[in-house]
């Protein structure tokens, strides 16, 4: 009867570090696709400003906007307090 009480209390102790090895794997896999989401998020978001700002950097260089005429023509559409 003892040594059937000490073969199940050693099965139950690795069932519970099977256990707490499977949960700690759990958590480092979440860990790593919470990692990698945010990498991603961050590159779309440098990669969408770096677009944005060179495309409007280069709107006057192929004469879409005239920076000139754009701030000559808001000078007098705002009115301006004196």
């Amino acid at each position: 009867m003892n040594l059937l009480k000490e073969l199940l209390d050693t099965e139950i102790d690795s069932l519970q570090t099977l256990l707490y090895t499977e949960i700690v794997a759990a958590a480092a896999a979440a860990a790593a696709v919470v990692v990698v989401v945010v990498v991603v998020v961050v590159v779309v978001v440098v990669v969408v400003v770096v677009v944005v700002s060179a495309a409007t950097a280069a709107l006057p260089l192929v004469g879409v906007i005239n920076l000139d005429t754009l701030r000559f023509r808001c000078s007098f559409a705002l009115p301006t307090v004196r």
